[in-house]
């Protein structure tokens, strides 16, 4: 794995490490995670995801359950802050606390971040956060997210991910485009060039599913390291 990252053609590729960089020993989402991007000179910045608390904080965790991640159980939304702080979303080595928004955006800083939306309702009190920072590019798969952000003033891009190719008449009110990995075929994305969208692509869990795109289209490349063969 090393060799092929330290190929030259494949170290000009924009790599995003998505949800952080999680190992057997790291969670996915967890400061730590995204500590170990930092670290990592492959990366370019990550990609996590947020949901809106029952108190209208925003953290960073990809389920609406915390079942699968955390020690505990229930509804991201149906729970306060202050009750998602009991749980650990950590190892039982290392514990770590659900981090807010605003935690993982400070670590952060000076990479590419990539945020996907699952629940969100508070869009004035997400978009004043979110224009303190540089480098940010909203995505969800709901384009009603979108849109609302889309109409307030901000400083970040706006994009959408699609499984399919969403065909529609204009592409106007979105910076950037996802695109599941096996779908971005030549047309379509010459298509997104043409209309001056960049393109992500994700859904990528070998690295010879990414190691053979051409450098001139400047993809950005959202992949699970620990996934990579």
């Amino acid at each position: 794995m090393n060799n092929i990252f330290n190929n030259k053609n494949f170290s000009q590729k924009k790599l995003i490490a998505h949800r952080g960089l999680y190992y057997k020993n790291i969670k996915e989402n967890t400061k730590t995670a995204f500590l170990e991007v930092l670290k990592n000179k492959k990366y370019i910045g990550a990609e996590f995801d947020i949901h809106e608390t029952k108190d209208h904080k925003f953290v960073v965790i990809h389920d609406s359950l915390i079942n699968r991640t955390s020690d505990g159980s229930g509804l991201v939304g149906k729970m306060t802050y202050k009750e998602l702080l009991k749980f650990n979303f950590g190892t039982k080595e290392k514990k770590e606390k659900i981090p807010l928004l605003e935690d993982v955006l400070k670590i952060l800083k000076n990479k590419v971040k990539i945020i996907e939306i699952k629940k969100v309702e508070s869009f004035i009190k997400l978009n004043n956060i979110l224009n303190k920072y540089q480098d940010i590019y909203v995505a969800s798969f709901y384009k009603k997210y979108l849109l609302n952000l889309s109409k307030l003033n901000h400083n970040y891009k706006i994009g959408l991910f699609n499984n399919l190719f969403n065909s529609q008449d204009t592409y106007m009110p979105y910076d950037f485009i996802g695109i599941f990995y096996k779908l971005a075929t030549k047309n379509i994305i010459n298509f997104f060039n043409k209309n001056n969208l960049e393109i992500m692509l994700f859904g990528i869990k070998n690295i010879n599913q990414i190691k053979n795109y051409k450098n001139n289209y400047n993809f950005y490349f959202i992949i699970d390291e620990n996934y990579l063969k």
